[in-house]
């Protein structure tokens, strides 16, 4: 429901709002004699994505989320601004943007926009304007957020007391690290680089800090061609969960697992052979676990 400005929210507006850095106070008081107020209740819709643009509007009061594809990018709070393309001649909306509490916001649609061309043209090209490099700055943003690496390394890790037997790994094979993105853990990428002058594509931490994880998540995301992990049998490890983990994500996704020189050189034959990208079935029970996931969402949308 539109209510018109009270001083309270004008204040809001000039004092708290992204507008206060870019108008002065008498251009905000202008802007807002085109606005009106907006009340909004938690788990509102404000914007769908995909459907036309007709107004901008500045949280006074509440927070929302913005959504993409499924994923929260931010989180709106006093003083932010969303609907920055309603005024462009792309006037859709390019995200979701749901309510998270009760709140207020200023808005501006399109007809109100129209009537202040009219009234200031000055002030409504500079809005515009204002607008149009907002849109950009999300833009980026957002095509930053949801770039993905294409590339497919091979990881490279090694317990402490089989650094050395990695490092002479890689310099036996150097014909093939050459050629391959590579991607290690901590100090094991260091000394890699230290030794063979290699130079990897990516480094994550070292393994007890999390890096086997991260390398897992790369498994997941079909970033890895294979994982080449020296483990050392005859020694407790504090992050022993973790190498376990590690190998059972790569068994679920069917990436070459090699945890001695023997098996590292038949995996290096492998991928030289073009043999993993012949592998384009992936576990018949990861399909049914798939599967399973997808009923269980749709009886939850149900519910």
């Amino acid at each position: 429901m539109a209510e018109a400005f009270d001083i309270k929210y004008l204040k809001l507006l000039q004092e708290h709002s992204i507008l206060k850095d870019s108008f002065n106070e008498l251009e905000i008081e202008e802007l807002a004699r085109s606005m009106s107020l907006r009340r909004f209740y938690t788990d509102e819709m404000l914007n769908r994505e995909g459907e036309p643009a007709d107004s901008t509007l500045i949280l006074l009061e509440g927070m929302a989320h913005v959504v993409v594809k499924e994923q929260r990018v931010a989180t709106l709070q006093d003083g932010d601004l969303f609907g920055e393309s309603a005024f462009s001649e792309d006037a859709s909306r390019k995200a979701n943007v749901i309510a998270r509490t009760d709140g207020v916001a200023a808005e501006l649609t399109t007809e109100q926009f129209e009537t202040l061309m009219t009234r200031q043209p000055h002030l409504a090209w500079k809005y515009q304007r204002f607008l149009d490099t907002l849109r950009r700055k999300h833009a980026d943003f957002n095509e930053r957020f949801f770039q993905r690496d294409t590339s497919r390394y091979v990881a490279l890790l090694a317990h402490n007391d089989k650094k050395s037997e990695l490092i002479e790994f890689v310099k036996r094979h150097r014909w093939f690290f050459d050629k391959y993105p590579l991607v290690a853990t901590g100090t094991t990428g260091t000394a890699i680089f230290q030794s063979t002058g290699i130079t990897l594509s990516r480094k994550v931490s070292s393994g007890p800090l999390g890096g086997d994880q991260v390398i897992g998540s790369m498994v997941a995301s079909d970033n890895l061609l294979a994982v080449i992990f020296f483990r050392d049998p005859l020694s407790p490890h504090a992050h022993h969960a973790d190498v376990e983990a590690l190998g059972r994500v790569c068994d679920v996704y069917r990436v070459p697992f090699a945890t001695n020189v023997v098996t590292a050189e038949a995996v290096l034959i492998h991928i030289d052979n073009n043999a993993r990208k012949e592998m384009g079935i992936l576990d018949e029970s990861l399909a049914k676990y798939r599967q399973h996931q997808a009923e269980v969402i749709e009886k939850l949308r149900g519910d």
